[in-house]
Protein backbone atom coordinates (compact mmCIF):
# COMPACT_ATOMS: atom_id res chain seq x y z
CA UNK A 1 0.00 0.00 0.00
CA UNK A 2 0.87 3.84 -0.40
CA UNK A 3 0.88 5.72 2.32
CA UNK A 4 0.10 9.81 1.55
CA UNK A 5 1.07 12.47 3.29
CA UNK A 6 -0.90 15.68 2.34
CA UNK A 7 1.60 18.50 2.35
CA UNK A 8 -0.75 21.61 2.01
CA UNK A 9 -4.13 22.51 3.32
CA UNK A 10 -6.98 24.48 1.37
CA UNK A 11 -9.72 26.59 3.31
CA UNK A 12 -12.83 28.36 2.25
CA UNK A 13 -13.62 31.70 4.52
CA UNK A 14 -16.36 34.24 3.95
CA UNK A 15 -15.11 37.45 2.41
CA UNK A 16 -16.35 39.58 5.25
CA UNK A 17 -14.57 37.41 7.76
CA UNK A 18 -11.34 39.78 7.87
CA UNK A 19 -10.36 38.72 11.68
CA UNK A 20 -10.33 34.95 10.39
CA UNK A 21 -8.43 35.83 7.68
CA UNK A 22 -5.53 37.63 9.56
CA UNK A 23 -5.55 34.11 12.11
CA UNK A 24 -4.84 31.98 8.72
CA UNK A 25 -2.70 33.88 7.38
CA UNK A 26 -0.96 33.63 10.79
CA UNK A 27 -0.36 30.15 10.29
CA UNK A 28 0.82 30.25 7.11
CA UNK A 29 -1.95 30.32 4.62
CA UNK A 30 -2.14 32.80 1.65
CA UNK A 31 -4.80 34.26 -0.37
CA UNK A 32 -5.29 32.09 -3.25
CA UNK A 33 -8.48 32.88 -4.96
CA UNK A 34 -12.17 33.67 -4.60
CA UNK A 35 -15.04 30.98 -4.65
CA UNK A 36 -17.79 33.73 -6.19
CA UNK A 37 -21.25 33.05 -4.53
CA UNK A 38 -19.89 30.20 -2.27
CA UNK A 39 -21.91 30.63 0.79
CA UNK A 40 -25.80 30.34 0.19
CA UNK A 41 -25.03 31.30 -3.39
CA UNK A 42 -25.13 35.44 -2.13
CA UNK A 43 -21.54 35.75 -0.17
CA UNK A 44 -18.09 34.84 -1.82
CA UNK A 45 -15.40 32.84 0.05
CA UNK A 46 -11.74 33.62 0.39
CA UNK A 47 -9.63 30.53 -0.87
CA UNK A 48 -6.21 30.50 1.23
CA UNK A 49 -4.04 27.19 0.83
CA UNK A 50 -0.87 26.89 3.32
CA UNK A 51 1.78 24.40 1.85
CA UNK A 52 4.46 22.31 3.24
CA UNK A 53 2.50 21.57 6.55
CA UNK A 54 4.96 18.44 6.75
CA UNK A 55 7.90 20.31 6.45
CA UNK A 56 10.95 22.02 9.35
CA UNK A 57 9.83 25.26 8.32
CA UNK A 58 6.34 24.99 9.30
CA UNK A 59 7.22 23.30 12.57
CA UNK A 60 9.28 26.12 13.49
CA UNK A 61 6.20 28.61 12.13
CA UNK A 62 4.18 26.49 14.97
CA UNK A 63 7.11 26.42 17.60
CA UNK A 64 7.22 30.19 17.09
CA UNK A 65 3.21 30.49 17.64
CA UNK A 66 2.94 28.10 20.73
CA UNK A 67 6.47 30.13 22.54
CA UNK A 68 4.08 33.36 21.88
CA UNK A 69 0.90 32.31 23.34
CA UNK A 70 2.88 31.04 26.31
CA UNK A 71 4.66 34.17 26.82
CA UNK A 72 1.55 36.24 26.39
CA UNK A 73 -0.61 33.79 28.89
CA UNK A 74 2.40 34.10 31.75
CA UNK A 75 2.40 38.15 31.89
Amino acid sequence: TLSRVRRQRQMCIRDRATGAQELYRRFGFTRAGVRARYYENTEDAIVMWCNDIQGGDYRVLLDSIRADLERRSAS
